[in-house]
């Protein structure tokens, strides 16, 4: 038996630490290459969310010049400033969409649109050039003007 002394039995003996863990050397590569690549996404979405979804003036305006021939008032609407089609604010947007898709009053068009370049952008207002064929084949040059609206590019028919 072992001697116990007033206070009963002698200290234990300390247990050993446990061993300190190390990170696997093939997994640092992996570590850091992932909080780069969460940091760049979230980076690259708060760039995309403040600048706008938008597509580049001459995109915006190929979309226009194909959708006005189609009476595609959807995506009329979607692409010219919001003052043009509301009539500066006295339709709603479904008056809008009717009086769109009305074919009273319409012309029927025997041109061709082709968009050419963007003549000037500045940050928040661009040109698009624009050809014209009509029917008896005359060439015509004109202009779009586009305004970022939203953050977004779109057609200016009021300039």
């Amino acid at each position: 038996m072992s001697p116990t002394g007033p206070g009963g039995p002698g200290p234990r003996p300390a247990r050993p630490a446990p061993p300190a863990q190390r990170v696997v050397p093939w997994l640092v590569p992996w570590l850091v290459g992932g909080i780069l690549a969460a940091t760049v996404l979230v980076v690259g979405l708060a760039i995309y969310v403040r600048t706008g979804s938008d597509d580049p003036p001459l995109a915006v305006v190929e979309r226009y010049l194909a959708a006005y021939p189609d009476r595609d008032c959807e995506t009329l609407m979607d692409v010219v400033t919001r003052e043009w089609w509301t009539s500066e604010g006295r339709l709603t947007s479904d008056e809008a969409l009717r009086r769109c898709r009305s074919t009273e009053g319409q012309i029927e068009l025997d041109s061709a649109f082709a968009a050419v370049g963007v003549l000037t952008q500045r940050s928040d207002r661009a040109v698009v050039g624009i050809e014209v064929t009509h029917g008896d084949g005359q060439v015509v040059t004109d202009e779009v003007y586009l305004r970022r609206q939203g953050g977004t590019w779109r057609v200016d028919p009021l300039g």
